[in-house]
């Protein structure tokens, strides 16, 4: 867990004693988020789940993993997008199902995230597109063996 903190290391130390607490309360963190993800969650309602405000939120996120609450709900509906996109949605359906308000912000994170637009990941990374590579070579394998 030393790895995470590193800008916050005294108040990590302080924690080293009870690391069980920190990896429950990330853990429960990153479960609500995932199972949330495709609704209009915010940092409030993550916040109340917790049963803290959301300043307290942040400073514990903050501390455990070096990011807000806003960070790591918007890298979690990344993620959640990019497997989207990878089983073939397109790109408007992947920034709803993974709860962006508009395409245009979804794209504009995107590319900040991954360095490639949305559309040209999908291209890249599609199961389809991998799947049918597979099945091409396996083809091509059977023609020049017969």
């Amino acid at each position: 867990m030393e790895k995470y903190l590193p800008a916050h290391r005294d108040e990590f130390l302080k924690i080293q004693d009870m690391p069980n607490v920190a990896a429950m309360f990330l853990s429960y963190c990153y479960s609500y988020i995932n199972d949330n993800i495709d609704g209009n969650l915010s940092v409030g309602d993550l916040a109340a789940k917790m049963c803290v405000s959301k300043s307290t939120l942040n400073r514990k996120l903050s501390m455990f993993t070096g990011r807000s609450a806003n960070e790591i709900i918007r890298d979690c509906r990344l993620k959640k997008a990019a497997e989207l996109l990878a089983a073939g949605k397109n790109v408007c359906e992947a920034a709803y199902m993974s709860g962006f308000e508009t395409p245009s912000y979804f794209i504009y994170c995107f590319r900040a995230a991954f360095k490639q637009t949305p559309k040209k990941y999908a291209q890249n990374n599609s199961i389809f597109r991998q799947e049918k590579m597979y099945s091409d070579g396996v083809l091509n394998l059977q023609m020049k063996i017969a």
